[in-house]
């Protein structure tokens, strides 16, 4: 009974390196990519707050809230001129930048890591096939990185970046739940969105406090 808790003291203690390892990580990607405030913060407790009602247990909530941080965290192997560009991306560009989420499992190819790689090879996966890099759908697309995807683009919408303006909560949201071309209703799993149209004004008071 001792050896059990013993291991277990010690898987915990690496589980817990690995968080702290998680966290030096995504301050280099915020450094790295001159993301705006608090961004990567601000996702990983919008996407904690939407795994929570998606019924998740608390082992996947942490995982979700300390991992999300990293959801960019391949675009330190990617030109910071073209992620500082204010005019639009060639397609060759474009293709580059895609592969920020495939040069992620660089970092994160270890089992403790496992939750954090599929948020950053998978977050821009679309629940209709439309997504990169893979073109997955529906189920295929790992829980954590569909939660991810809605929580990040919400947090963009609402911030300023070199090429955007910031957009209110009530644009962001009707973006979200209505569409404008570039993100649509149908990029989202059914019921990620639907959790988000009950509960938009908490994470409106997330965004708020962080």
């Amino acid at each position: 009974m001792k050896a059990f808790w013993m291991e277990k003291s010690l898987t915990r203690e690496v589980k817990n390196a690995y968080l702290r390892f998680a966290t030096k990580l995504s301050i280099i990607a915020e450094a790295h990519d001159d993301i705006t405030g608090n961004h990567i913060y601000r996702v990983g407790k919008i996407s904690r707050f939407i795994a929570e009602k998606l019924g998740l247990n608390e082992e996947k909530l942490e995982e979700i809230e300390s991992f999300a941080p990293l959801h960019d965290i391949g675009k330190i192997f990617t030109d910071r001129s073209l992620l500082r560009k204010t005019e639009s991306l060639s397609d060759e560009e474009f293709e580059e930048i895609k592969m920020h989420t495939i040069y992620a499992v660089k970092l994160l190819d270890d089992p403790y890591f496992e939750t954090a790689k599929n948020i950053a090879l998978y977050h821009h996966e679309k629940y209709d096939g439309s997504g990169y890099p893979f073109g997955l759908k529906n189920g295929e697309i790992p829980i954590e990185a569909q939660i991810v995807s809605l929580a990040d683009i919400y947090d963009a919408l609402r911030s300023e970046r070199t090429y955007k303006k910031r957009f209110s909560h009530d644009t962001a949201y009707r973006i979200i739940t209505e569409g404008d071309g570039r993100v649509e209703p149908s990029h989202f799993h059914p019921k990620i969105l639907g959790i988000f149209k009950q509960y938009h004004l908490v994470v409106k008071e997330i965004y708020k406090i962080l």
